[in-house]
């Protein structure tokens, strides 16, 4: 029920996150330092500004907001006691988020994996402590998921207080800077927020073709769905500052090379996985039930949806490299392209002509439609990059 608010929160972090990496990344990469340095003080400045704001009105809009959120009798007390700590502890939970995304712009990619796992692995033993062992109930899940945050906030911001950082931890109020930082970063945080509409769709979907179990199984193939993906999504979050980079290097080579470099990666990683999902599909499905009609419903989703879901890297590498350059036109098109014009139609006509399987079509449908048309959105750009890398060797050539 508070899954929205902590949707929202990772999403405000991608929006800062995302936005001042790109920037952050282009001037690295033009050897302008202290622009850097600017661009990321003005980032933790969104932070503060952002999740301050974020608490405030969280605690004073708590009842009506948890109320909206579905929180209905006995679970109501429980709602807004999960809401409230989550609220407090606002931002953390977006300064972990951005950060992450920054620590990538200096190449320290180690370090934002090793964030990510210590989070991860300490949200789990705190659930462990908080509920099984203490009976903390919704608290103690809360309080684990804001301790875990914070702590590899702690590592990040430990990581950026060293003399091996460029980037100095500061203040700084540079209005353009945040400005640019917003605009660039809002199509990446678009596309985290859409996410969740996208799983309401698929599920008021399924419910008007299966009822319940349609819900059921639509439920379990979308989240595998989600993990299947997730390795197209870290190759893009690290292909981002690498683009942005050599363009403010002025190496356009080396972007064409990075581009393709990133969608052959993601595209083999996940076909593998993809493969895997077909071939053990109804193995996959009775980890989740042992019922015959959720096993066939649900083996059938796995075999048709994933035929061709790693073919979102091409539509995260076209708005990724947009974000890099800074066409924050361009990549808000092809970010909300996905959903907008392929999906959501998609899942709203087939599922009432082809039931399920309209469901499961909308997929691998909605992935090629989308993937070509950010290829042609994306196309221009990479002609163009391409073109000047072919002057570079010639450029070198001529005498200083």
């Amino acid at each position: 029920m508070n899954f929205p608010l902590q949707i929202f929160l990772v999403a405000m972090g991608i929006l800062i996150g995302v936005g001042a990496s790109a920037q952050i990344s282009r001037r690295l990469g033009a050897g302008e330092i202290q622009d850097a340095s600017r661009a990321f003080g003005s980032a933790i400045s969104l932070i503060l500004m952002i999740g301050g704001a974020i608490v405030v009105l969280g605690i004073l809009l708590i009842n009506p907001v948890t109320s909206a959120l579905g929180a209905r009798g006995a679970i109501l007390p429980l709602a807004r006691e999960y809401f409230r700590i989550i609220v407090l502890g606002a931002p953390l939970l977006i300064a972990n988020q951005a950060l992450n995304n920054m620590v990538y712009s200096e190449g320290a990619g180690a370090v934002g994996f090793s964030a990510l796992t210590l989070s991860s692995l300490m949200n789990i033993a705190l659930d462990w402590l908080f509920i099984g062992r203490l009976g903390m109930g919704v608290s103690g899940a809360a309080l684990a998921t804001v301790i875990s945050q914070a702590t590899a906030t702690m590592l990040l911001i430990t990581y950026f207080a060293l003399p091996k950082s460029q980037l100095p931890l500061r203040i700084c109020l540079c209005w353009d800077d945040m400005k640019e930082t917003l605009r660039v970063g809002f199509s990446a945080a678009i596309r985290a927020i859409t996410v969740v509409f996208l799983a309401l769709v698929v599920n008021r979907a399924a419910f008007q073709v299966e009822g319940d179990l349609g819900i059921a199984v639509a439920s379990v193939v979308f989240r595998v769905v989600s993990i299947v993906v997730l390795p197209a999504f870290g190759i893009n979050q690290a292909f981002l500052p690498i683009v942005a980079f050599n363009y403010g290097a002025g190496r356009p080579d080396r972007m064409v090379r990075v581009t393709w470099q990133a969608i052959l990666m993601a595209l083999a990683i996940c076909f593998t996985a993809s493969i895997g999902v077909a071939i053990f599909s109804e193995n996959m499905a009775r980890v989740f039930s042992d019922d015959p009609v959720f096993l066939s419903f649900a083996a059938r989703g796995f075999r048709r949806t994933f035929i061709l879901t790693p073919f979102i890297i091409f539509n995260l590498v076209a708005a990724g490299l947009y974000q890099a350059v800074g066409d924050a036109r361009r990549s808000m098109l092809i970010s909300l392209s996905r959903m907008a014009f392929f999906f959501i139609p998609l899942l709203l006509v087939l599922p009432r002509f082809f039931g399920m399987d309209g469901i499961w079509s909308s997929f691998p449908l909605g992935e090629i439609l989308a993937a070509t048309f950010a290829t042609l959105v994306a196309l221009p750009h990479v002609r163009k990059l391409i073109s000047q890398s072919r002057l570079i060797p010639r450029v070198a050539e001529v005498p200083a």
